[in-house]
């Protein structure tokens, strides 16, 4: 009987992240590469830097691991599963090139290399 509460209550916990909808990852609908063909990497953003023309970025995932990634211009990115404005730059980044403290992102990645960020920023953290 408590091993049945325990799953009962594992199950209903929710899935942190930017991309949560309804308790489900949905990624974003213009990613090139099928849904067997994409990984979703979410958590703090642990360092990043950013210039004209790369971003760097690493990301401490709920799930305990560091994932690092190189990002080439055009970057294809959301604000809260909504497509990214040029006013989001101010609300993930203090100044050019440097995250804000807490800002969390899930990192869509296809097995072909494209990649896509979903931000969030501490204050919208569910």
């Amino acid at each position: 009987m408590l091993r049945l509460a325990l799953l009962i209550s594992l199950l209903c916990l929710p899935l942190p992240g930017p991309a949560q909808r309804g308790g489900r990852y949905r990624p974003p609908a213009d990613l090139p590469c099928s849904r067997d063909q994409l990984t979703a990497f979410t958590g703090k953003a642990a360092a990043y830097s950013r210039d004209s023309r790369r971003m760097k970025l690493t990301v401490r995932t709920d799930w305990s691991t560091t994932e690092s990634f190189v990002l080439r211009p055009p970057y294809r990115m959301l604000y809260k599963g909504e497509p990214f404005r040029e006013e989001h730059w101010k609300r993930i980044e203090g100044e050019q090139g440097r995250l804000r403290p807490g800002v969390r992102v899930t990192v869509w990645a296809c097995e072909t290399g494209e990649r896509a960020l979903d931000w969030e920023t501490p204050a919208e953290t569910r």
